[in-house]
């Protein structure tokens, strides 16, 4: 074969692949209509090219995703329950690619006991969930109760225990870029207090999204309805308090649902086997790239970036509580008349972050270094940034040089990084790890791509540190990824930490059709007060608590400088570093009690 030939073989195939990845196909005009006349019985106004808006329940609702065509049909029958009106699986563990979906059936994961059983340290929050499938009659008005969990004099709060329903929705496709692994699917993502501020229609395969400009839910969890033959997945999470007595802790979970107008009861058993020793703070730095600025009247919007004070206090706290060490604050280049900038609404954030975070190292995100082709207005800048931050508390300010840009183009402006060390301020950008031997000595931090063997090498071999993001970056549905992607691994990696992107990007978040070609970048979607958390972004916790479960051991038996890490892993707990999350979490907890004993007899 010839090398043209050859060639236009090639071309073809990867058409043909190009084309089966990008499923991401558009109803027209006339058929979108079509769908929001037939939902709506025609009474919809169009809210933009591709959502409406109709008043229902004394509500209204947007519709989102009938500009995509379905792919695959998610309304189908499941086996029925004939012989119970409801049944409840317990799974073996949260974080799991298996996704629970109304229809899905049989259903994997699944615990052979009828009891949930969590083990978990002080100031630690440990997730459990459970599946409820209706029988071949309609439930409704389910209500979930947890007791206070006892043993001997001591006691968990019930208070500690959240409780919250897993909603499916229809997204555009598996990857973050809409053009990979493309096409409508269905996922559960969302974890809502109530059930119905969203709803799906399967037969056209869209969300229904109550309030769309007040997306506000609920405190606590109401009740719900499963309709027959459906599952309903539930998600809990128990918060041990810091030096919370060792134990085993016993509790019930109550369920009060009506089936055939009968009010009907069911008693699910809890086990918390509290460790005895408190969670340390992570072996690595983790934060998240945060878009959010407080808006010039302080309103509370539902959108990634304008928000008012409470909502990025909520956020930030809820940061926090999912095991960050910090955030990269984005910066809005508001400017004073003399050209320096104006960092009012900025240090209110930093601020905050300050309090929250007890962090004494600033990341401060410019995208796009506002006066940068300025040396003196840009040296004025960072001057004005570093007298403001100090004032605050912060001993180190990072400042965020171009992002993700070619090499040329940072070292011809590398002024900018020079005065920035000049001043007594710290660099860090997302790069390529290739380009570290020309700019090591500019960077105190280089973010890099996380999954490279490039990346990895520079990690291990590097003076400066590096910190991973992307692969996957947020917003996917994936939460035993992120686990697996950001835990421990990292540290085997040699990383000195993280910093992802980002916490929630799009205008405003919820609409996964709004951008051709990204999907919004969401580990929690906003709302006018409280963030709404999402399957991925528990995912994420989870793989932070393992990296201080971690920390805990590594205070106990450090590694020689001259130890290879996966070496050390393996001679101390006997456990290879690639096994399952789960059985690193157990043999790290099994070193810890070993350690802990040898130690206090030495």
């Amino acid at each position: 074969m010839s090398f043209n030939n050859l060639l236009l073989l090639f071309i073809l195939l990867y058409n043909i692949q190009a084309n089966s990845n990008n499923l991401d196909v558009s109803h027209d005009e006339v058929v979108m209509e079509k769908i929001f006349s037939s939902i709506t019985n025609n009474h919809y106004k169009k809210n933009s090219s591709n959502s409406a808006v109709f008043n229902k329940e004394g509500a209204s609702w947007t519709i989102l995703g009938a500009i995509q065509k379905n792919i695959n049909n998610y309304n189908k029958t499941i086996k029925e329950n004939t012989n119970k009106d409801i049944e409840i699986s317990i799974l073996n563990n949260p974080i799991s690619e298996h996704q629970i979906l109304p229809f899905t059936f049989p259903l994997q994961n699944i615990s052979d006991t009828n009891v949930i059983n969590v083990t978990a340290a002080g100031d630690e929050y440990e997730p459990f969930s459970f599946v409820i499938r209706a029988g071949s009659s309609d439930i409704s008005n389910i209500q979930i109760t947890s007791s206070n969990l006892i043993f001997n004099e001591h006691k968990i709060n019930s208070k500690n225990i959240d409780i919250k329903v897993v909603k499916p929705w229809y997204q555009s496709a598996g990857s973050i870029h809409r053009g990979v692994d493309g096409g409508k699917r269905l996922v559960p993502e969302l974890l809502l207090n109530d059930d119905s501020l969203v709803k799906t229609n399967h037969l056209y395969q869209v969300n229904l999204i109550r309030n769309y400009d007040y997306i506000k839910d609920s405190n606590t969890l109401l009740a719900f309805n499963i309709p027959k033959n459906t599952n309903k997945q539930i998600w809990s999470t128990v918060y041990i308090n810091t030096n919370t007595p060792s134990g085993q802790y016993e509790g019930t979970l109550q369920l009060l649902y009506t089936v055939n107008n009968i009010t009907k009861s069911h008693t699910l058993p809890i086990n918390i086997n509290v460790l005895p020793f408190n969670l340390d703070e992570p072996a690595i730095d983790y934060s998240l790239y945060y878009l959010a600025r407080i808006n010039d009247k302080n309103k509370a919007q539902i959108s990634s970036r304008s928000k008012n004070i409470d909502q990025i206090t909520s956020e930030l706290k809820d940061m926090k509580a999912h095991g960050l060490t910090n955030v990269a604050l984005d910066y809005g280049h508001e400017k004073l008349i003399d050209g320096t900038p104006d960092l009012t609404l900025f240090s209110i954030v930093a601020s905050k972050t300050k309090e929250i975070f007890d962090n004494e190292n600033l990341l401060f995100v410019d995208w796009h270094l506002e006066g940068y082709d300025n040396p003196n207005v840009y040296k004025l800048k960072l001057k004005r940034l570093k007298e403001t931050m100090t004032s605050l508390g912060f001993s180190n300010i990072f400042i965020y040089n171009f992002d993700e840009a070619p090499l040329n183009k940072v070292l011809e402006n590398k002024h900018t990084l020079i005065n920035s060390h000049n001043i007594g301020l710290m660099n860090f950008s997302a790069t390529k790890p290739q380009f570290i031997p020309f700019l090591e000595s500019y960077f105190d931090i280089f973010v890099l791509h996380r999954n490279s063997m490039l990346t990895q090498k520079a990690a291990k071999y590097t003076d400066n540190k590096i910190w991973a993001y992307n692969d996957p970056q947020g917003g996917e549905e994936k939460p035993k990824l992120y686990r697996t992607a950001y835990g421990n691994s990292l540290w085997f990696d040699y990383f000195d930490g993280a910093c992802n992107y980002a916490y929630q990007t799009g205008q405003p978040g919820w609409n996964d059709w709004a951008d051709p070609k990204w999907r919004p970048h969401n580990m929690t979607y906003p709302t006018m007060n409280k963030p709404i958390s999402t399957l991925q972004w528990e995912g994420w916790r989870e793989g932070i608590d393992d990296s201080r479960y971690l920390q805990v051991l590594l205070n106990l038996h450090q590694p020689d400088k001259t130890t290879d890490r996966v070496d050390w892993f393996k001679l101390t707990t006997g456990v290879a570093h690639d096994s399952e999350p789960e059985i690193l979490r157990e043999a790290i907890i099994n070193a810890i009690n070993k350690f802990s004993i040898k130690n206090s007899h030495e």
